[in-house]
């Protein structure tokens, strides 16, 4: 992984950090920050956390157009 961290841009806002990196006998493992919550976005309520991937950006959203929906992703 460290070979790529110098091609890797930080500063992109859909990035978030990988805190720890490690390995055991079994598996390897990472730890990373909390992504945005689909609907409450950075203000994380722990009990309904989900969080906002591209699956729930393209879910139809309650009662919006299908046009609306897609304008903040870049289709027409």
């Amino acid at each position: 992984m460290s070979a790529f961290e110098p091609h890797l841009s930080r500063a992109h806002p859909g990035f978030i950090n990988i805190l720890h990196v490690g390995r055991t006998a079994d598996y390897l493992y990472y730890s990373m920050e909390l992504a945005d919550d689909h609907l409450g976005g950075r203000k994380i309520d722990i009990d309904s956390y989900e969080p906002r991937t591209l699956k729930t950006d393209l879910a139809p959203a309650r009662n919006a157009s299908p046009r609306t929906n897609r304008s903040g992703l870049g289709f027409r």
